[in-house]
């Protein structure tokens, strides 16, 4: 009985180590979506709103920590305006496109998955000395 005890915690804890490494192997920022069908070849809008993207953009730049951080690296406003000037639409509609995506603090993602992985060697060592 003590030995299919045994058994049974060895399996469910590589069972568990095997599902939380492929688990924490697949991508986190996959989302399904439409795809829209005015599209050209490149996979950019056709239509892309330039004035928008643009306003997008701005909005995000007048917030107080990314315009302390511009001011940190020794930025001022009008460089910021005159280089988002010099860009193409396609790279301002990708900037836009992209600014959903940021992570102020960092990907805390991985920094959990280190800890699940820390908790769950404590836990086998934990359950290897009880045995």
């Amino acid at each position: 009985m003590r030995q299919l005890r045994l058994c049974i915690r060895k399996s469910l804890a590589i069972y568990l180590i095997m599902a939380l490494l492929v688990l924490g192997s697949l991508p986190t920022d996959l989302m399904a979506a439409l795809i829209p069908s005015d599209l050209d070849a490149a996979g950019l809008m056709v239509g892309a709103d330039r004035l928008a993207d643009i306003q997008k953009i701005q909005s995000v730049l007048e917030s107080k920590v990314v315009a302390q951080r511009l001011t940190d690296l020794g930025l001022s406003m009008q460089e910021v305006q005159q280089s988002m000037a010099k860009l193409t639409t396609e790279e301002l509609h990708q900037i836009a496109t992209n600014l959903d995506g940021l992570q102020a603090g960092g990907d805390v993602g991985i920094i959990i998955a280190v800890l699940l992985v820390i908790a769950l060697v404590l836990l086998i060592i934990f359950l290897a000395k009880r045995v």
